[in-house]
């Protein structure tokens, strides 16, 4: 298991670049102010990774414990400043690719960090994700740590407890700018298939309009996952290849309200 934890940790620092790196509190820092406007908001100061503690040398679950937050400081957060902590944390980013899988890397942080389940049940946290993601313009992005805080991001934004907490009216944005999203990455994909891989960078997005459409139990896209899935749980959209998607989407798109 230590050779593992070892192996994942080096697969972050080859992610990012060598000196890209997200465990620097300096470069976190950076990114958020960058991706998310983080002016006048109260976070957590946690102790900072060091050369001689930290990913890679220290047993993963010490890392997970050092970054939990006091329950009387994380109730007092407000909802904005718990989902940018989440970001802030560093320790995200390599739970997240753990598994080369940014959404089982998440599940894992839904269990190991105490921010995130009560980030998820928070009523306002689809409030705060459509306010972040009407600012998101992947055409203006650069730097690989930053596609992964993307990513990581729509990851976050697919979840059925984000998306079911929102109003028919903040649905109704965020199919508006996740198809803004989606089509930016498809052009870009197009100019650049190297540096901007289709199916990498929408597939998240495409599980957050999946989970739409099981919210309003659009009755195709009910049936499909029955079918190909009988033990499927009706809240995960990941049970269906994410090609399968964007089609059924288009039809709940046209759909008589």
């Amino acid at each position: 298991m230590k050779n593992l934890i070892v192996l994942l940790m080096a697969m972050a620092f080859v992610l990012c670049g060598k000196n890209d790196t997200p465990d620097n509190p300096e470069k976190i820092k950076s990114y958020c102010e960058q991706l998310f406007d983080t002016t006048g908001l109260k976070l957590y100061q946690f102790t900072p990774f060091t050369d001689e503690w930290g990913p890679g040398k220290t047993p993963f679950n010490e890392l997970a414990d050092s970054r939990q937050i006091p329950e009387d400081f994380l109730h007092g957060m407000t909802t904005e400043e718990l989902f940018l902590q989440y970001f802030y944390c560093e320790l995200d980013l390599y739970i997240a690719i753990s598994q080369n899988n940014l959404r089982s890397g998440f599940l894992n942080s839904k269990i190991l960090l105490n921010m995130v389940p009560e980030l998820l049940n928070r009523p306002d946290v689809g409030q705060v994700i459509l306010e972040i993601l009407k600012k998101i313009d992947v055409t203006k992005l650069e730097g690989r740590c930053k596609f992964l805080y993307i990513m990581l991001f729509q990851v976050f934004a697919a979840q059925p407890e984000v998306i079911n907490s929102m109003t028919d009216e903040e649905i109704d944005d965020y199919i508006f700018y996740q198809m803004r999203c989606h089509d930016d990455i498809q052009m870009l994909s197009q100019q650049n298939s190297s540096a901007w891989g289709y199916d990498r960078n929408v597939e998240y997005i495409l599980f957050g309009l999946g989970n739409v459409m099981i919210r309003y139990e659009f009755e195709p896209f009910m049936q499909l996952l029955l079918e190909k899935h009988e033990d499927c749980r009706t809240d995960c959209a990941y049970c269906v290849s994410f090609y399968l998607i964007i089609d059924y989407f288009n039809d709940f798109k046209n759909r008589e309200k």
